[in-house]
């Protein structure tokens, strides 16, 4: 019989947004990861282990155990 907390690890990953550990469903999308997160799709640019993912690509990006993203979003100043 397998373990539920074993089992409950493996349905997830660990990974870094902005240098802070996220936990996320295995399989989630870097689209999807927006969603989670509450951010806009647009005035924003994400990069994937430091090389630059452009938007058309976000929903087919798997996000993996240990990746790390950085997501910049465009502010207006003064």
């Amino acid at each position: 019989m397998e373990n539920p907390a074993k089992k409950a690890d493996s349905e997830n990953v660990t990974i870094l947004v902005n240098g802070e550990a996220k936990l996320v469903r295995a399989g989630t999308s870097l689209d999807e990861l927006l969603d989670i997160l509450n951010l806009p799709k647009v005035g924003v640019a994400a990069a994937l282990d430091a090389e630059v993912v452009h938007r058309r690509m976000w929903p087919e990006t798997i996000l993996t155990e240990g990746h790390k993203v950085e997501i910049l979003t465009i502010a207006q100043g003064g």
